[in-house]
Order: C-alpha cells, then sequence, then structure tokens
C-alpha cells in the first residue's frame, strides 16, 4: 500500500523530469570532453535521444533503471503493480522500436543504464569515443 495519499503521489511523478536529469547532466559533462559538436534531445530524431552527435550520426540514450526496466536495478512499486508493469513494458518496446527505426536511418544507437553511468562514467565515455 502507497503511504501517501493520490494527489501527493501524483504531484511527485509530476515533478520527475523528462530530461535534463542529473544524470544526464552529469553525462554530457563528461561527453563534452570527447571534443565532438553535439545537441540534446533533439526532437527532430524518433525518441528525441538524450546526445545526437550529427555529423557521425551517433545517437546516445541514458535509460534509468526504473523508467526504461533494468533487469538489475528496476524496483517494481508495491501499489499498483499492473499499471507499473504495463508502463514499464510500454516503454522497453518504445525503446527498442525507437532504437530500430534509427538504426534502419543509419544512425549508430548507443544506450547506457543509469547504473553503468554511475558505475563507470569513462567507460561509458570511452565506449562513445569508439564509435565517433
Amino acid at each position: 500500500m502507497d503511504n501517501v495519499s493520490k494527489r501527493k503521489r501524483s504531484n511527485i511523478m509530476k515533478a520527475i523530469r523528462a530530461k535534463g536529469t542529473i544524470i544526464e547532466k552529469r553525462f554530457r559533462k563528461a561527453a563534452r570532453t570527447l571534443k565532438y559538436k553535439f545537441i540534446t534531445n533533439d526532437s527532430r530524431l524518433i525518441g528525441k535521444p538524450d546526445i545526437v552527435f550529427s555529423k557521425q550520426k551517433v545517437v546516445v540514450f541514458v535509460d534509468s533503471c526504473f523508467w526504461h526496466g533494468c533487469p538489475t536495478h528496476c524496483r517494481k512499486p508495491k501499489s499498483n503493480k499492473s499499471y507499473w508493469y504495463d508502463k514499464i513494458l510500454c516503454n522497453k518496446k518504445r525503446d527498442k522500436h525507437v532504437s530500430k527505426q534509427l538504426r534502419h536511418n543509419e544512425w549508430k544507437v548507443l544506450r547506457f543504464w543509469e547504473h553503468s553511468i554511475n558505475s563507470d562514467l569513462e567507460g561509458c565515455i570511452n565506449k562513445i569515443s569508439r564509435e565517433l
């Protein structure tokens, strides 16, 4: 059972950012060390990738463990389980579709889990560097 009211939970969920999260800001700061020009959250591309290296046709997504259903770190909510199961499943399906469409259009797609960025930021940046 949820320990806050529905109104309070709604306000909490509304405050969750879709872009410009702390992990994204940290990742972008590290990506700037690559010395390649990039743009963020490009709405011209399907899925609005978090980082886009247009000239090299490389897109990067920063996937949070909760919202994108990390098999290791996604903590399932204890209330409203069916809603959250369906929501996260839809997010995972959308992620696959977006990646497939971008690859079809000859983009290189890189996805990094939040926990990977937290544990090995340098390794993630090195992977991008190899693709560029």
